[in-house]
């Protein structure tokens, strides 16, 4: 998915979610986005469709209910998952071409996680990762909610990607963690051990471990009540 960034909103009614209304909501706050590439998900959700223009390290979730899928995968129509379809519904021109939009520059501010990682228009290079020895990753596993979590194989089968990559981020600047990370992603149904350790070496060369209060706000249904949280917040 290069050059491209997806806003996956979930919807399902059991689970008191609804991305389509969680974005129409926060058009109101950010203004309009234009008209794209959109497509209705087989369980009545939408990828809405962007260039990744001004893009640099996004957050992983909005709300409960949209993802924002960045350098990872989608699939697109005519894809189906259990005899149900994938299906554009805006974004095509006259001539059948796609059209990819630019988001606006409000949503781009609201989509970057942190000012600090901003990219410096002068220089593509990034910081490497430090990479930590004599780390006890059971403890960490212990004391951290959103690891526990991931690290469950019936959660780990059906991971969203953002939160596969934040626990790539986290485990990959620790040292002689690759089998670690590939254990771990392993339950996934479409794992690949060849794109899986691509991402690993690009987490450690460009990357930098996302925080406890990065993930805690990205993903509050996991962290909801942990201590560690509650405890970085008030560092």
């Amino acid at each position: 998915m290069s050059g491209l960034i997806v806003l996956d909103c979930d919807v399902d009614e059991t689970r008191g979610l609804n991305g389509i209304e969680t974005l129409e909501k926060l058009k109101l706050e950010l203004g309009p986005l234009p008209a794209t590439l959109t497509q209705k998900t087989p369980r009545t959700g939408r990828h809405s469709i962007f260039s990744s223009r001004g893009i640099c390290s996004p957050r992983g979730k909005i709300g409960n209910d949209i993802d924002v899928k960045y350098r990872g995968y989608v699939m697109i129509s005519p894809s189906s998952i259990d005899g149900k379809r994938y299906e554009i519904v805006d974004g095509v021109d006259e001539n059948g071409n796609f059209i990819i939009a630019e988001l606006p520059k409000p949503w781009i501010e609201y989509l970057e996680k942190s000012p600090s990682y901003q990219s410096n228009s002068t220089s593509k290079e990034a910081k490497p990762s430090k990479i930590y020895t004599e780390i006890d990753t059971d403890r960490m596993f212990n004391n951290c909610k959103f690891l526990s979590h991931c690290s469950i194989e019936e959660n780990a089968s059906c991971l969203p990607e953002p939160m596969w990559h934040s626990m790539i981020q986290v485990l990959s600047c620790i040292e002689d963690s690759d089998s670690l990370i590939h254990t771990l992603s392993e339950p996934y149904h479409s794992y690949s051990y060849k794109e899986t350790q691509k991402k690993i070496d690009n987490a450690r060369k460009f990357g930098q471990p996302h925080s406890c209060d990065y993930i805690s706000a990205n993903f509050p249904e996991i962290c909801k009540n942990c201590p560690s949280a509650i405890n970085e917040r008030l560092v």
